[in-house]
């Protein structure tokens, strides 16, 4: 039986181990889909305004955020199955 200590300790080397992933994930992206997200997100922007401050189309704009997304996504599946706290 796990304590609560140990299951305190799983759940803290979990968050560590999915925020390296992530951070190594951000860097795989390209510059224009990092900042997307990033305005997408943590602005947070309209896709319009993402479009305008990238020079590009909407749709560019859009697509950008979702193949961001998908990376990142992509990056969090192990052994064929997400990792999930």
């Amino acid at each position: 039986m796990k304590t609560n200590t140990n299951i305190e300790i799983q759940n803290a080397l979990l968050t560590n181990q999915r925020r390296k992933i992530l951070n190594h994930e951000l860097q795989e992206l390209t510059q224009s889909e990092r900042k997307a997200l990033c305005m997408r997100y943590w602005g947070p922007c309209s896709i319009a305004q993402i479009a305008t401050e990238l020079r590009v189309s909407w749709e560019v704009a859009d697509k950008l955020i979702d193949r961001a997304i998908e990376k990142l996504r992509d990056g969090f599946i192990v052994g064929g199955e997400i990792c999930k706290e």
